[in-house]
């Protein structure tokens, strides 16, 4: 298996598929939240195959459970900093508490991948470009790290709410310079995130723990 990168035109979710995660946020009950923060021994199946290969059964759905809460907190986030903006105050502090969620989430999500996805790759498809992939993704976490640590550290309020949003989501509208921001922004960085991982990553290591285990 020698690439698994997918091609440019699959690496972006359709960007109306984006808009859908912006425009309609699930209330974020108190369950979700918490169920969201999974630890890895709530997803170990572990199946040992041939060359005693462990295969962990659980891991992709962990994985792609937590792509969907971090979506929800995403599109949760740019709401309350709108209904901030429009004068509910409280909704400053709401944003701030998701942003956090948002954070603490994904921290565990690339603590998972890193501990167990990554090395599962490198150790039964070595001839793959797992390596230049890791890379690829380390260098999208760290755009979304670095802007939501810088927010999560001063905080959202009235005088920085616009800036938020314009980097958070993009600039409204069909203009060329609105088109580039959404391009840009961090929900379009997340949403490369999960397809490069969901079409590629996740879909190979599944494929790999099949043949392996002779499941």
């Amino acid at each position: 298996m020698k690439s698994l990168t997918p091609s440019f035109s699959s690496q972006l979710f359709d960007f109306l598929t984006f808009n859908f995660f912006r425009a309609q946020p699930e209330k974020l009950e108190n369950n979700q939240i918490e169920n969201s923060f999974y630890t890895l021994s709530n997803s170990e199946n572990i199946k040992k195959g041939e060359n005693n290969v462990l295969y962990n059964e659980g891991l992709i759905e962990l994985l792609e459970k937590q792509h969907k809460m971090l979506f929800k907190f995403y599109g949760k986030i740019s709401v309350d900093v709108k209904d901030g903006l429009a004068g509910n105050k409280i909704s400053f502090k709401l944003a701030q508490k998701n942003l956090n969620n948002f954070l603490q989430l994904l921290r565990q999500h690339v603590v998972i991948e890193n501990l167990r996805l990554y090395g599962f790759l490198k150790k039964n498809d070595p001839e793959s470009d797992v390596e230049k992939l890791q890379i690829e993704m380390r260098n999208i976490q760290r755009a979304v790290f670095k802007f939501a640590e810088g927010y999560n550290s001063v905080g959202i309020n009235k005088n920085n709410a616009l800036d938020f949003l314009e980097k958070w989501e993009g600039q409204p509208g069909e203009t060329m310079e609105a088109k580039l921001t959404q391009q840009e922004c961090i929900g379009s960085i997340l949403t490369e995130r999960v397809s490069l991982e969901e079409e590629g990553l996740y879909a190979t290591n599944t494929q790999i723990g099949l043949e392996r285990t002779g499941t």
